[in-house]
């Protein structure tokens, strides 16, 4: 935001924004002085007459989560948040929303999970580890995915030491290298995060395993990673997985 010459972005901010934009589109005119200026009169000249937006928030920390349950009507979890962690967030989410006087179910809970099904390896192994590494080698970014997991963060220490990662100086790996560029970094990864935290194997297995983010207290699940054309097995096999459900 400094490079663009605005002011940072903070939660009081942000929940003054979120206050505005809801009594514009419930037609009010808002006379609002405040954190993000003077603004007198602001109104919507033409306004949809339908359901208002929801306003979504991605969040990995806690603090963030805390603030999707007390303002927004749901929040985007980030890939790699094991069903553990999407317990754990849920929790966080659903407990703010109460302290605040909403209704704790009322905001979703989205998930926005890696998939891999029936890849060749070597488009499996860059998919997910070649992406993970993306991640967690960024300080402060992959220690909240690992934090909310319950993971050993000595293996982020492991990642940010390897000399692809370490020569960066900072810079994000995905700027400097490809996801097949990766891989060799990906096998400093435990194999129990790739397994907790993505949905990798046959199309039937990954369906399984997306049943453990629900079940876990995800609402709806996003499906990230692979190609739309490598879909197709795997959206028939979700279709009989939540037929088992009942949903």
């Amino acid at each position: 935001m400094k490079m663009l010459g605005s002011p940072p972005i903070t939660m009081e901010r942000l929940a003054d924004l979120i206050s505005i934009c809801r009594r514009l589109w419930a037609g009010e005119k808002v006379d609002y002085e405040g954190v993000l200026g003077k603004f007198p009169a602001i109104s919507l000249t033409d306004r949809h007459g339908g359901t208002p937006p929801p306003i979504i928030f991605t969040a990995i920390g806690p603090k963030s989560l805390e603030f999707a349950g007390e303002h927004c009507d749901g929040v985007l979890l980030h890939p790699f948040v094991s069903a553990q962690g999407v317990k754990n967030s849920t929790k966080i989410v659903r407990d703010a929303a109460e302290k605040a006087g909403r209704d704790p179910m009322a905001v979703r809970i989205y998930h926005n999970i890696i998939v891999a099904p029936d890849l060749p390896k070597d488009e499996e192994e860059a998919v997910v580890g070649g992406r993970a590494i993306t991640y967690f080698e960024l300080p402060g970014f992959g220690d909240l995915i690992v934090d909310i997991n319950g993971w050993d963060k000595g293996v982020l220490d492991q990642i940010r030491a390897h000399p692809k990662i370490a020569s960066l100086n900072g810079k994000p790996a995905d700027q400097a290298y490809t996801r097949q560029e990766l891989v060799d970094v990906s096998k400093l990864i435990p194999q129990h995060w790739l397994d907790e935290g993505a949905a990798v194997g046959t199309a039937a297995q990954c369906a399984d395993q997306l049943m453990d983010f629900l079940d876990a207290g995800a609402d709806e699940i996003l499906l990230h990673g692979a190609s739309p054309k490598d879909m197709g097995p795997l959206t028939t096999e979700l279709k009989r997985a939540l037929a088992a459900k009942g949903l």
